[in-house]
This record gives C-alpha cells, structure tokens and sequence, in this order.
C-alpha cells in the first residue's frame, strides 16, 4: 500500500448544538444569525458572576439511546454519541461494518464527564461511598464517549480520546487523519463534545476570570471583535465528522463534503485569559497552508 498517495475527504456530519439539532437545523440557525445562547436554566446561577451559558435545548437522549444506556452514560457522553449517529447516518455506512478494524473512533473533549463526577461526589459526602452509582466510572471517565460509539457501531479500529482544552475536537480531528494517511484505517468517526454547564464547573471558570460577567441580553454577551468584550461563556454540544480514504469513499459512492488537505498545532505557552499575541496563530496558518501546497491568496471563506 503507497500510503503516500492516500487522500482523506469528509463523508458524514452530525450535530447536537445550543443552535440546533442536527446539521440543517444548526446551519439554518448559523446564517440566520440565530444564537444559542440563553439564561442558565440547568441549575439557578442568579448569585453567579457570569448567568448565561450556550445549553442543549429540546434534547432527550432516549429518543436515540435505550434508555437503560442512556441512564449510565454522562451528558457528555449524550451529545457525542447521538452526533455520531446522525454523522454515520449521513455518511451511510452501514452497521454492522464489513470491516469493524478499519474503522475507527477519536474524540476530543477538555472536561469529559463533569456533571456526573459532581453529581456523585456530592453523593459520596453526603451519603458515603455505599450510595455511589456503579456505572459511575463510566460517567466520569473523558474516553467513555469515544468506548460509547465503538461499543453502540461495533467498531474495532483505533479508538483514542484526546484532551487538550478548546482545540481538543481539532486535535483528534487531525490525529485521526493521520491514521488515515498512514494507512491504518479506511473510515475515522471524529467527534468534541463538552457538557460544563454545572454549578462547579461554572464556578471554576468564573474563578479564574475568563467568563463575561455581561448578564443582560444574553444574546449579545458573546462579543469577541467588540471593544467591550468581557469574556466568553460556556457551551454544551457534540459534533462529529466522518472522515474516510477517498478511494474507499468513491467504491462504495459516498458523497464528499471536502478533503483534508493539511493541519497545524501550535502551542502558544500561554495558561488562559486573552492573549494578544498573534504570532502563534499566523504561524499555524501558514504550516497549514504549507501542508495543503497552497498559497494564501487562494483561500477564500465563500
């Protein structure tokens, strides 16, 4: 196999948003301008510094898992597996897979099962260690979600979880590209998803400064180009892309949405806050731009 000669497009797509529910709903509500996000409704932040956050509205995980399963697995866990599905739905590839170790799953998520840790610890301070659910290891754990989408599609290819803050979704996307490239895999199901709208994690946030404390019209907190921005708010979701070898895409008739030409990842050695060093990112631009062999002046964002 020339492996060199290998191409990766993106096939499938999938979506649970603050915005919307699938990936026609959430792009209707993106070129409408229409925001998710709302007062914080999960738990009652009014004495909190920063009130609004981006939830999940509308969404019963039960409408898509069992709910027994459903039951064990963390919000996190939710979001990234009903967006996998409607990605492989999109995708149309067909489970059980003819070939369950040429594909494979990588996820990206900075926080994993924040909820249901917090959930139990109070458990456990309050009640003792008796009172612990014991499908609580697999709320808590960040790579429950990347084990709940190969144990659901009986996938046995390379299933790893990334962690590594905002990016972690872009990491495991680029990542599981080369996994591709090298040949170790045909299909890769690529999936990020958060769920950090909890008291603690909140709290945590807020302590560190990076929340905006804007908590009047939540539609206009989030102003990342404006002179008076405050900070950012929390979101909740999942979203997966189902990236595969462009040979095998075109045998089994695939549509491509568009291939993977380079990436880049950069460290800006910076802990968090605003940093106003822009170095950083030109130079990932421009690794990238050099990856894909093409010249800045060709891009475009039509």
């Amino acid at each position: 196999m020339d492996n060199h000669k290998r191409r990766v497009v993106i096939t499938g797509m999938g979506v649970v948003a603050p915005n919307g529910i699938g990936v026609d709903n959430f792009w209707d509500s993106l070129v409408h301008g229409r925001s998710g996000v709302r007062r914080i409704t999960h738990f009652d932040a009014s004495t909190y510094p920063c009130q609004v956050a981006a939830e999940v509205s509308d969404f019963d995980p039960t409408d898509y898992i069992d709910t027994k399963t459903a039951k064990r697995l963390d919000k996190f866990v939710h979001y990234s597996l009903v967006a996998s599905s409607l990605a492989i739905k999109d995708a149309e590839i067909k489970v059980p897979y003819k070939d369950p170790y040429r594909i494979g799953v990588f996820l990206g998520t900075a926080i994993g099962g924040g909820e249901t840790s917090e959930i139990q610890h109070t458990i456990f301070i309050e009640k003792g260690f008796k009172r612990i659910a014991p499908y609580t290891v697999f709320g808590i754990s960040t790579h429950s979600a990347s084990a709940a989408i190969s144990e659901t599609f009986l996938f046995k290819g390379p299933n790893t979880t990334i962690s590594s803050g905002c990016n972690s979704g872009l990491d495991a996307c680029y990542l599981a590209y080369n996994e591709i490239l090298m040949g170790d895999a045909d299909i890769m199901i690529v999936s990020g998803a958060e769920a950090p709208i909890t008291p603690y994690i909140v709290s945590v946030f807020s302590a560190c400064g990076v929340l905006s404390t804007q908590n009047g019209d939540p539609r206009t907190t989030v102003r990342p180009y404006d002179i008076n921005a405050s900070g950012m708010v929390l979101g909740e979701g999942g979203g997966t892309i189902v990236i595969e070898e462009l040979n095998h895409a075109m045998k089994r008739g695939a549509k491509v949405y568009g291939e993977i030409l380079g990436y880049s990842s950069i460290n800006e050695a910076y802990v968090y806050g605003i940093e106003t060093d822009t170095e950083p990112m030109a130079k990932a631009f421009k690794v990238a731009l050099e990856k894909a062999s093409l010249n800045p002046s060709v891009m475009s964002l039509k």
